[in-house]
């Protein structure tokens, strides 16, 4: 019985935790992290695959049809200020504008569209 209660109490001694408080005082340092021109112009602006423009939303429709079946998940956008082609049809919201261009060359190549990209401020 005596070993049983030496070996808990060395165990407890070797396993157990110091109690103090020190690590309360300890101070997590903010540091700024400089972002540089070109990261910030990402933050401000982002690409977009303009696929099509099309006079009727039926049209526009159609194309987004054809994105969705080879899983682009296209979007329509309304434009008030050209009556010709009213209906744009859009996919993604990028960064870099390298990506949006494989993207884009993806896209041409499997419809056989000329989408090109647009630059959107924020």
């Amino acid at each position: 019985m005596i070993k049983i209660v030496l070996i808990l109490f060395l165990s407890a001694v070797l396993f157990s935790q110091e109690n103090g408080n020190e690590w309360l005082n300890h101070t997590i340092v903010d540091k700024k992290i400089e972002i540089s021109k070109a990261k910030k112009d990402n933050l401000e602006s982002y690409y977009t695959i303009q696929v099509a423009a099309k006079k009727t939303f039926k049209e526009a429709m159609n194309v987004v049809e054809k994105l969705n079946s080879i899983n682009f998940d296209a979007f329509i956008q309304k434009n008030d200020e050209n009556v010709d082609l009213k209906y744009r049809v859009r996919y993604g919201n990028f960064n870099i504008r390298n990506e949006a261009d494989s993207v884009a060359k993806i896209i041409d190549d499997k419809l056989k569209y000329n989408s090109w990209i647009d630059r959107i401020d924020l």
